[in-house]
């Protein structure tokens, strides 16, 4: 579970990016979300050095938000800050080692496009859009910083994973185990795409979190929170 949470928090655009009106009314429905002035630390105090870089508490403070708003939709405990926080760490190392290796790697997304889309978010939704940052306590800067890495995320495996495929036995393989426990599913040739896109998926997430992991470990990180 805490994989999902993790990457869900890290690198879903779903949850970026979901303000429509169905999402408003479930927001209603839920329990109040909050989180206090005491889970966050100082924005510019440097709460972890990452092969010799800085990372400062505005990052820190965005992935404890993060996280904490997947828990909670969830529907899981979030009143254990202890865990939260661990989690949150967790999270922040594996979004700065990766930001660094697509800086290394010549990765990166313009300014002007992470406004642009910003801009489409806005216009497209604003009363949903304004309902999702004050429901969870975001503003659109840090809501800003979370677009600017999802869109990075995105060139990253772009780039990083193009050449990702599966076969038709893989498909074939899928759709037996899924229709043994499904008799009623659809037959094979209507869900083939969705069948082969969902299974690139699966591919694509556990290259993304090799890579991660091999990243960690190599890794020099002091932290000071």
């Amino acid at each position: 579970m805490r994989k999902i949470f993790l990457f869900a928090a890290l690198f879903s655009l779903t949850f970026l990016l979901a303000c429509g009106s169905s999402e408003t009314d479930e927001v209603e429905e839920q329990p109040t979300f909050d989180i206090t002035a005491a889970e966050k630390v100082d924005p510019e105090k440097v709460v972890m050095q990452l092969n010799g870089e800085e990372v400062l508490g505005d990052r820190y403070n965005l992935a404890y938000l993060q996280i904490k708003v997947q828990l909670f939709q969830y529907g899981q405990d979030v009143s254990n800050l202890d865990d939260v926080k661990e989690l949150a760490i967790e999270a922040l190392i594996e979004q700065e080692v990766l930001l660094q290796d697509a800086t290394e790697k010549g990765i990166e997304v313009a300014d002007a496009d992470v406004e642009a889309e910003m801009e489409l978010i806005k216009t497209e939704s604003l009363d949903s859009f304004e309902t999702f940052l004050e429901t969870y306590k975001f503003d659109e800067e840090s809501y800003k910083m979370m677009l600017s890495f999802a869109m990075l995320y995105d060139q990253y495996v772009k780039d990083q994973f193009a050449d990702i495929d599966v076969s038709e036995e893989e498909i074939e393989d899928a759709y037996a185990q899924l229709k043994s426990e499904n008799e009623e599913l659809a037959d094979l040739a209507d869900i083939k795409d969705s069948l082969r896109a969902g299974l690139i998926q699966q591919k694509e997430n556990e290259m993304v979190q090799e890579r991660l992991d091999d990243l960690k470990e190599q890794a020099e990180i002091e932290m000071n929170i």
